[in-house]
């Protein structure tokens, strides 16, 4: 293929021959810019979509922030509604503390015990720095959780202050379970007290180192006190005698027995039946015949006597 250009100044006409591929590589440009231009025509044609309007975009945003605030509503009640319950709660918890309270207080006085020492019905000490409060939503949470904060610390301190009052109360069950008081017998009136007198059988001048109560032959003998039985037998001038120890170096000693109910090393609770009255022994009659020892002294039973009501 030859091809010819003329150009205007040139005074003669330029030609050159193309060859095979030459002629193809023109022909292949020459269909690439009709393409372009095809292409761009029609992009030139075809018309733009129009812009969404303001108003529908302010739709959809109010229709997000309606759904948003339905499910804050929503949980917002259904933490109100736990809320109450456990207030609720709390005020059963806190009518609960005040009973405990009246209770305490009643105890403390019972055992007569310092009110003071104690302090039922009055809060907990505290303390702690002082700051600027934390900004909360306009809610009870925060009074909920220090109302809870201080039941805890009522409820602790309470039980420690009951605890200390069942101990004091404990220690003085035992104390009192141990220690002698009340009379060996439930019915019977004294007939022989404690201290210097005419012998009943001599007449002469012999100290007495117990008191007598008079009662009907069997009748029940009683321990005046929790302990444990060291001797129990038959003694000369005593008769059958049984010898309790109660710790803290007393002893009681029940004589002129016509039966012993217990034997030595037994553990006796106050109140059971140790013996029957009898007259064995140096005696004029039926009686229960009652010594309190201190570290194996004799002493004046009369105030353990009057201490308590024991077997009547």
């Amino acid at each position: 293929m030859e091809t010819i250009f003329i150009a205007k100044s040139s005074r003669g006409a330029a030609h050159f021959r193309l060859g095979r591929i030459g002629t193809r590589l023109v022909a292949v440009a020459v269909g690439m810019l009709c393409v372009f231009a095809f292409a761009a025509g029609l992009h030139l044609r075809t018309p733009r979509p129009p812009d969404p309007r303001p108003d529908v975009y302010a739709a959809a945003v109010e229709r997000a922030i309606e759904e948003q605030r339905l499910e804050v509503a929503s949980a917002t009640g259904d933490a109100r509604m736990h809320l109450d319950a456990l207030a609720l709660r709390l005020g059963e918890l806190q009518a609960r503390v005040a009973r405990l309270d009246a209770l305490g207080a009643r105890l403390v006085d019972v055992a007569d015990l310092d009110p003071e020492e104690f302090g039922f019905g009055t809060p907990p000490p505290r303390g702690g720095a002082t700051g600027p409060a934390p900004a909360f939503p306009p809610h009870r949470i925060p009074d909920f959780l220090t109302d809870l904060e201080l039941l805890e610390a009522t409820l602790r301190e309470r039980a420690l202050s009951l605890g200390v009052v069942d101990t004091a109360l404990t220690g003085r069950k035992i104390e009192a379970e141990f220690r002698p008081a009340g009379r060996p017998v439930s019915g019977g009136w004294i007939s022989s007290g404690f201290g210097w007198r005419n012998d009943p059988i001599t007449g002469k001048r012999m100290f007495h180192r117990g008191v007598d109560f008079a009662g009907r032959p069997g009748s029940e003998i009683v321990a005046v006190a929790s302990g444990v039985v060291v001797a129990a037998g038959r003694r000369p001038g005593y008769g059958n005698f049984v010898k309790i120890h109660h710790g803290a170096g007393l002893s009681t000693l029940y004589a002129h027995n016509r039966k012993n109910l217990v034997a030595a090393g037994q553990a006796v609770k106050k109140g059971d039946v140790v013996a029957l009255v009898g007259a064995t022994g140096r005696a004029t009659g039926s009686h229960a015949h009652f010594e309190v020892q201190k570290e194996g002294k004799s002493i004046d039973p009369i105030e353990f006597i009057r201490g308590g009501a024991g077997g009547g």
